[in-house]
Order: C-alpha cells, then sequence, then structure tokens
C-alpha cells in the first residue's frame, strides 16, 4: 500500500458503564459525564436490582441527555 493512509472514522462519544450503583458509584457516574457533553453512559451492574433501578432513575433525572442505558445493558447479580 506505498504511501496510501487509511484510518476508521470514530466518534467522539465517550461510553460509559457503572459498575456499583450505590451512593458512590452513582456520584462518579455523575462526575464521569460531568467532564463533557460527550459523555454517554450505556450500561449499569449492581447486585441489588433495587440499587440499579434507583441509581438509574437519579442520573436520568440529572443526565438526561447523557444517560442512554437500554434495558439489556442492565445487569444485577
Amino acid at each position: 500500500m506505498g504511501g496510501q493512509h487509511r484510518h476508521a472514522a470514530g466518534s467522539d462519544v465517550i461510553r460509559i458503564g457503572l459498575i456499583g450503583c450505590g451512593v458512590r458509584g452513582t456520584t462518579a457516574a455523575t462526575n464521569a459525564m460531568n467532564a463533557g457533553k460527550d459523555v454517554r453512559l450505556v450500561a449499569l451492574a449492581d447486585v441489588f436490582d433495587e440499587r440499579l433501578k434507583n441509581s438509574l432513575d437519579q442520573l436520568k433525572k440529572a443526565k438526561p441527555d447523557q444517560v442512554e442505558v437500554k434495558d439489556d445493558h442492565c445487569f444485577v447479580g
């Protein structure tokens, strides 16, 4: 490929996931999204279903444009 350069066009979006949806984890996810509008929360995991749901609700209220967590990206256990 003499002299030809190729690269894949990337996205400027940074996707993050949260493991541990307690107070500290939820705060950490909020802080990460505060870094810029290009940060998106896309997955959550916790041992307790109720904690995950509460965290997701709080994060959606705080950063509605940055929380893009689909049901199949919520992990409990």
